[in-house]
């Protein structure tokens, strides 16, 4: 007590206790990046979420699509990146009608808004490659400070990021592999896909994605006449298959109207099936708690719509905060650009 009674009172009065639960959610949010994040009713550890197919044409992109409208939904504000030079599809499927020339490539050397605002939803913005050609893939521009320089000017303007990771050989997406938090990857069980399974891991492996980081798979575009014993595969490498998504030309009819599965309200298994698997893939990303949200189907989006979500910065900094150099995110868009489903259509 001798020690105590030789510290003033006023000192002691300043320690307080703290909660042993908050100071591991600052550690796990600094350690993944996740430094900047909205007070909800989840946790955000992975910011930077990629998404990684074992062979094109699997439906990766229109994954990514359909999980940024479902994190959008539960009033987060996403980015959607997406690494494609050549066949960049993420304003199309999201819908962003975006024709300027000036795209990521041109990020470093301009001050003009490069991203996309989605007509599906105003809380996701595209950013990508526009009417580029093998020239541009090839060219010294395209590297990975291109990747540096967008995470460097948008990592605290949005609650997280969805990288739709191209298989192109282009610095930029192997850069940003190796920015993300997390990277999921899609495999199907076509026997071309499933003989190439080991050579995609240890690529991956072998430009800095250790197996951590990739643990997480969604099986896609599966024909379940084709056995196929996932649990051998997975066990192979300790990864977990947190989705899995069924051929469905329900789903392929949906896309060819141009809607996405997330939002077009039918009463079909397919799409109820595919928007099980956004569902896994969002609580596998936010670490929701069983049962939190359900299943995304168009028959319960109101039920989402209802979530209240406390923020710690609200929409508005978004649509009033300027980059440096007067980098505005929000250029061009106002207070009213609420997008109809007849809009869109058009």
């Amino acid at each position: 007590m001798g020690f105590f009674n030789s510290v003033k009172k006023e000192r002691l009065d300043t320690i307080a206790k703290v909660n042993s639960k908050n100071i591991l959610e600052s550690v796990l949010r600094a350690t993944s990046g996740a430094d900047v994040t909205k007070e909800v009713s989840f946790s955000i550890y992975y910011k930077i979420v990629g998404f990684k197919p074992a062979k094109e044409g699997i439906g990766c992109s229109l994954l990514v699509a359909n999980v940024a409208m479902a994190l959008a939904k539960l009033g987060l504000n996403v980015c959607v990146m997406d690494t494609s030079i050549l066949n960049p599809s993420q304003d199309v499927l999201l819908n962003t009608g975006n024709t300027s020339k000036e795209d990521w490539l041109e990020m470093p050397y301009t001050n003009s808004n490069v991203m996309s605002v989605s007509k599906r939803n105003s809380k996701i913005h595209v950013l990508s490659f526009r009417n580029r050609g093998l020239i541009d893939l090839l060219s010294v521009a395209e590297n990975e400070d291109l990747c540096d320089v967008a995470f460097t000017q948008l990592l605290d303007k949005y609650d997280i990021f969805l990288v739709d990771l191209s298989n192109e050989p282009s610095a930029v997406s192997t850069a940003c592999m190796q920015h993300c938090h997390k990277v999921i990857q899609l495999w199907t069980n076509s026997p071309h896909a499933l003989n190439n399974i080991s050579d995609f891991v240890d690529s991956n492996v072998s430009v800095c994605c250790p197996l951590e980081k990739m643990s997480s798979v969604v099986t896609s575009m599966v024909v379940d006449d084709i056995p196929t014993d996932w649990e051998s595969i997975l066990g192979k490498y300790k990864f977990k298959r947190i989705g899995n998504i069924p051929l469905s030309l329900e789903v392929a009819r949906v896309i060819s109207l141009g809607k996405l599965p997330f939002d077009y309200q039918a009463n079909s298994e397919g799409i109820d099936l595919y928007n099980k698997c956004v569902s896994d893939v969002v609580n596998d990303i936010i670490e929701m708690e069983t049962g939190e949200v359900e299943n995304f189907t168009g028959r319960n989006l109101e039920d989402i719509e209802d979530e209240v979500v406390e923020e710690s910065f609200s929409n508005d900094t978004l649509e009033d905060e300027v980059f440096e150099d007067n980098y505005d995110i929000d250029e061009g868009i106002s207070e009213e650009d609420n997008y109809s489903d007849e809009e869109v259509e058009d």
